[in-house]
């Protein structure tokens, strides 16, 4: 085996310019299939990192739009233990909906909502504060809006009505940003308000960060299995945008498989030329004693030698090209790619199943 390693290599190198202009063309149908991987995630994960930043890094939020209605303890179980979810985090609307028995004491008041102090509630625009931090127990987090007709700031005291129960002085923790879909908003701490409105364990909104989401409408199904008269917020917008490079992955796809079929009819092609030319070579190694079997390895060494230098040298290539091509790709996609993103474990497979097909070829 060593021995036909050896003169493979001879082989290879008795014939330098051939074998230099073969891994040269071969590497770069490796050069493309790199730099069009490359290229490819670092849009994917450019666009996704874009999106959590306009929407929020989360998937679905689920629950009532009534205060009849809510999600117990075994149904925010029964979510949280699904194969695809891998956080929530709980919200409480109190006075929510038209069969709110405080509707008509609370219309002048502004919604008041109860969120934890978590990561992943904190993902939600309600938490996007000017100023200040989320509330604690007796605390409230106000629009920035009241806060200026009202000459509020951090510490200031302010009064709020929580009935069946009596009024409330609280403190003022936060200001929200400057944003007209958060003039009307207040937002507590989820336990205390859920002790103040006398509704402790409901839930009225449960927003949910899937492990991928792409298996969103799975576990949507596996939710309205729960209960079918769940509202769910599926986060329309946010996907169409996540998808929007969706069209190019075919192409990529079509891409790699013309590179890949180049790559080993080019390596065919430059194995029979070589074997033809050690016609005589061979006819001499079999005079000395040698079997098929050991030319056919003794080619396949070559072919290995020759696509794993490819390979090589293609990987730096791409990553190389892949740099060099990051404004012009952003520019033509509209994606600002702040950084590139290199998966070297998919890279280095990709790679290997490019060196497996040409030995195969």
């Amino acid at each position: 085996m060593k021995t036909m390693f050896s003169l493979a290599k001879k082989m290879l190198t008795s014939r330098k310019n051939r074998t230099i202009l073969s891994i040269i063309g071969i590497s770069i149908g490796f050069t493309l299939l790199v730099s069009s991987h490359i290229l490819m995630n670092t849009l994917e994960k450019n666009n996704e990192d874009i999106v959590k930043q306009k929407y929020g890094d989360y998937d679905v939020i689920v629950g009532y739009q009534t205060s009849s209605k809510f999600l117990d303890e075994d149904k925010v179980d029964k979510i949280n233990t699904m194969k695809d979810v891998q956080k929530t985090t709980s919200f409480l609307y109190p006075y929510i909906g038209d069969d709110n028995n405080y509707k008509r004491e609370m219309e002048l008041h502004p919604m008041y909502v109860g969120l934890r102090d978590d990561s992943l509630a904190k993902e939600h625009q309600f938490t996007k504060l000017s100023s200040g931090q989320l509330p604690k127990a007796n605390e409230v987090v106000i629009p920035y809006s009241v806060a200026k007709i009202k000459n509020l700031h951090i510490g200031s005291k302010i009064t709020f009505p929580f009935p069946p129960n009596k009024d409330r002085t609280v403190r003022v923790s936060g200001i929200l940003q400057k944003d007209e879909h958060l003039h009307s908003v207040v937002l507590f701490s989820y336990n205390w308000l859920s002790k103040v409105t006398s509704q402790e364990g409901h839930t009225t909104t449960l927003m949910i960060k899937l492990n991928d989401w792409t298996k969103k409408e799975k576990v949507i199904q596996n939710i309205k299995g729960i209960d079918p008269k769940f509202f769910i917020d599926r986060q329309f917008e946010m996907d169409q945008e996540r998808e929007q490079l969706g069209g190019l992955k075919p192409v990529v796809q079509g891409l790699d498989i013309a590179v890949l079929i180049g790559s080993a009819l080019l390596l065919v092609s430059t194995l029979q030329m070589s074997a033809q030319e050690k016609k005589q070579e061979f006819a001499t190694l079999r005079l000395l004693g040698a079997r098929r079997k050991q030319l056919v390895l003794l080619i396949m060494f070559e072919s290995i030698i020759l696509s794993t230098l490819s390979a090589i040298m293609g990987l730096l290539l791409g990553i190389g090209i892949s740099f060099i091509l990051k404004g012009l790709i952003a520019k033509l996609s509209g994606v600002l790619i702040q950084m590139i993103y290199i998966d070297w474990i998919f890279l280095l497979y990709t790679v290997g199943i490019g060196i497996f097909i040409t030995i195969i070829a």
